[in-house]
């Protein structure tokens, strides 16, 4: 799938995340729709690897460890510490932690419907999920 597509989607499901009581912690809808489209193409970060090793990249480095599950709550957090960071908000955290775990896990759940497949349990599993292509037959 397209860093585009996965960079909307991201932005779409940020607006899911509850927002904060206080007025200091509330990010608003701009910061939520921009932190959610770059939590959303967070995990194609892995394709600096291409530049690295084009045909390793492609065979043991993509869909790996920034598509998992299991570190979906460290790039969650990465993401939303930077956020504060950047901003200078760190009572925001929390709802930056959730927008960016939303993010991060619409990028995987757009990549589990290719047929390439995902490791959403790297490390424990080197195991690629996917869907199934048709199984179209013509019959005459």
């Amino acid at each position: 799938m397209d860093t585009i597509t996965h960079a909307l989607m991201g932005a779409q499901v940020a607006l899911a995340v509850p927002m904060g009581e206080a007025s200091g912690r509330r990010l608003g809808t701009c910061e939520r729709l921009l932190l959610g489209a770059a939590a959303g193409a967070f995990p194609d970060i892995d394709f600096l690897g291409f530049l690295v090793d084009p045909l390793r990249f492609l065979a043991h480095w993509h869909q790996g460890p920034t598509h998992s599950l299991l570190l979906l709550p460290a790039w969650g957090a990465l993401l939303a510490g930077l956020f504060c960071l950047a901003t200078r908000r760190r009572q925001a955290w929390r709802e930056a932690l959730g927008v960016s775990c939303l993010g991060v896990a619409s990028h995987i759940a757009l990549d589990l419907i290719t047929v390439y497949g995902t490791r959403i349990f790297y490390p424990g599993s080197e195991r690629r999920s996917a869907s199934a292509p048709p199984s179209w037959s013509i019959r005459c």
